[in-house]
């Protein structure tokens, strides 16, 4: 179960703590898959966005 406030997560993920991110995937994977689907009208596509969009995420906050 997700905790914590959305600012609360990102602070955790700039200090380099992995399960922030596995909580931000928890809260919101589904509402950017959802958005990416109506943008492509294609599950396999918005599946891949999601992947690529908390992959991008991760590796930002692993260069800082």
């Amino acid at each position: 179960m997700a905790t914590g406030s959305d600012q609360e997560l990102w602070e955790r993920l700039r200090v380099g703590d992995h399960f922030a991110l596995g909580e931000l995937f928890d809260r919101y994977a589904d509402d950017v898959r959802a958005f990416a689907f109506r943008r492509t009208a294609s599950w396999s596509t918005a599946d891949d966005v999601v992947q690529s969009t908390f992959l991008s995420t991760w590796r930002r906050f692993q260069r800082n």
